[in-house]
C-alpha cells in the first residue's frame, strides 16, 4: 500500500489549455525537426512544459524544472496525455564556454547596470498596442549598438502585422537619419524622440546566436505573449457583456472591475489540490475542491471549459500511466 499524495494543480491545467489553444506545440515542432534519433518529448511538448513551468512558478531558472515537473507528475499527464520522465525535462540545461564564446550573445559591453565586468547579452521585444502583445523578440550580442537593430525590427514587425500602417515608437537610438530614411521609404510612420549626440554604423553584422540562449528567449517570449493575450481575452469579454467581475482583490472581495490583471486572474487558482491513493490494486486521482463560482467564470471569460480541470481517473496498477 502507497502512502496517498497530493499534488498541487493551481493553475497548470489553464495555462497548457491556453498555450493549447495558441498553438505553441504545433508551431514548434513545425520549425524546429528533432534528429531522426530523437526520444521522448519533441521539441514543441518541451516547450510546452516550460512556459507552464515560468507561468506557474514565476522562475525561469533552469535548475527548478526538473523537481517541479516531478512534484506536479500525475497533474501533468492528465492535462496533456503525455509521458513525462526526467530525461525530457534534462533537454533544458544550458551551458557557457567563454573559451568559444568569440561569435556569441555573451560579450562585455555598456552596462545599465553599471557592471562592466560582467558579460551580457542584449534582448528587445517589440509589442503591440493597447494589449501589449509581444509580436517580436530579438537576441543581440552584449557588445552591439542599439541603432542598426531597430530597422530590422520593424521590417519584422511589417511581416508579422501584414502591413506598414502602424505607428513604430522607440527611444532616441532609433532616430538615426538612416534609420527614419528606411522607415519612410517603405511608406511607414514612426515616432522617435531625436538624439543629442551619436551616429549609426554603416554596417550590419550577421550574428550567430547560441541556440540555447536564443531558445531561452524565444520561451520567456512565448511566456508573455500567453499572459498578456490572456488579459486582453478576459477585458474583451467583460466589455462585451458590459458585466465587472469581483472577488479579485484581496480583503475587499466586493470590488469590481472591468479591465482585471492577468496576475490577479491567476491567483484564484492556487486553492486546488490532486490526490491520488491506491486502494486494492488500483490507483486512482481525483480533484479535492470543486471549481467555484467565481473561478468557473474566469474559465468561460478566457474560453475554456470546466471540464479543463476534470482530472479525476481510476486504473489498474499495471495500467498507471496516462489515461485520458
Amino acid at each position: 500500500m502507497v502512502a496517498p499524495k497530493i499534488e498541487r494543480i493551481d493553475t497548470i491545467p489553464l495555462i497548457i489549455a491556453s498555450l493549447e489553444k495558441m498553438n505553441v506545440q504545433k508551431t514548434v515542432d513545425s520549425i524546429f525537426i528533432a534528429h531522426g534519433n530523437w526520444t521522448g518529448l519533441s521539441y514543441g511538448q518541451l516547450t510546452v512544459l516550460f512556459v507552464t513551468y515560468v507561468m506557474h512558478s514565476l522562475t525561469h531558472h533552469f535548475s527548478g524544472m526538473e523537481p517541479w515537473a516531478n512534484q506536479h507528475k500525475t497533474v501533468i499527464e492528465r492535462v496533456t496525455g503525455w509521458s513525462v520522465g526526467e530525461k525530457d525535462t534534462t533537454a533544458f540545461n544550458m551551458y557557457h564556454d567563454p573559451e568559444n564564446s568569440k561569435n556569441g550573445v555573451l560579450a562585455f559591453g555598456h552596462s545599465k547596470d553599471h557592471r562592466p565586468d560582467l558579460l551580457q547579452f542584449k534582448q528587445g521585444l517589440a509589442t503591440l498596442d493597447p494589449a501589449g502583445v509581444p509580436i517580436l523578440s530579438e537576441t543581440l550580442a552584449g557588445n552591439r549598438a542599439d541603432d542598426p537593430c531597430y530597422f530590422p525590427a520593424w521590417q519584422g514587425m511589417v511581416k508579422t502585422i501584414g502591413h506598414p500602417n502602424f505607428l513604430f515608437i522607440a527611444d532616441c537610438k532609433a532616430a538615426s537619419h538612416e534609420t527614419r530614411a528606411a522607415i519612410d521609404h517603405e511608406k511607414g510612420y514612426y515616432l522617435f524622440p531625436l538624439p543629442m549626440t551619436g551616429d549609426t554604423p554603416q554596417h550590419i553584422k550577421v550574428l550567430r546566436l547560441p541556440k540555447r540562449i536564443k531558445g531561452l528567449m524565444v520561451m520567456l517570449t512565448i511566456a508573455l505573449q500567453a499572459l498578456t493575450l490572456m488579459e486582453f481575452v478576459v477585458r474583451r469579454e467583460l466589455s462585451k457583456t458590459d458585466e465587472p467581475i469581483a472577488g479579485l482583490v484581496p480583503g475587499n472581495p466586493k470590488r469590481k472591475t472591468k479591465r482585471p490583471t492577468v496576475e490577479r486572474l491567476l491567483s484564484q487558482f492556487g486553492s486546488l489540490h490532486f490526490l491520488i491513493e491506491e486502494k486494492g490494486g488500483r490507483i486512482s486521482g481525483v480533484v479535492v475542491e470543486e471549481l467555484t463560482a467565481l473561478q468557473k467564470r474566469i474559465l468561460s471569460l478566457l474560453e475554456l471549459p470546466e471540464k479543463t480541470y476534470d482530472l479525476s481517473f481510476m486504473v489498474g496498477k499495471k495500467e498507471l500511466g496516462v489515461q485520458k
